[in-house]
């Protein structure tokens, strides 16, 4: 069965009147949603994104083991995460950007809703309005 894109889409919401929206990721975490802002250009599409990024957090300086005890286990836990922020900071300080990465999980359905997104924001600029009704009767009298 073919995938057709929806209107309204699932998991796109539409922001306001221009081409801002907000893709919901399937996990159902607001957290991990992003928002795009599509613009067309000339000869392209500018897609802005929005997410909120983690840093690893998981990563362990200092080893929390089995056979530590409570209180040791919760101040390495600690200690790790001050230092990713401190790391996180340094960066930022250095070399002025932090490097982080975040995905979004789409299901079929949703995918076809934003590459829909996408195509429909790629032909704004290509298609031209209909000259409305006023227009075409003052160019009509201009050219009698």
């Amino acid at each position: 069965m073919d995938v057709v894109p929806q209107e309204p889409a699932e998991g796109i919401m539409k922001l306001g009147s221009h081409g801002m929206y907000r893709v919901a990721c399937d996990c159902g975490c607001a957290g991990h949603d992003i928002v795009i802002d599509v613009e067309p250009d000339e000869d392209m599409v500018t897609v802005e994104i929005w997410a909120t990024v983690k840093s690893e957090w998981w990563r362990e300086k200092f080893y929390v083991g089995g056979d530590d005890s409570e209180s040791l286990r919760y101040i390495k836990r600690c200690a790790n995460s001050v230092y990713n922020r401190l790391s996180l900071a340094y960066y930022a300080l250095v070399k002025g950007y932090v490097e982080t990465e975040t995905s979004i999980i789409l299901r079929e359905q949703q995918a076809v809703n934003f590459a829909e997104v996408l195509l429909k924001a790629s032909r704004a600029h290509h298609e031209t309005p209909e000259p409305s009704t006023d227009d075409r009767q003052s160019s009509e009298n201009t050219a009698a």
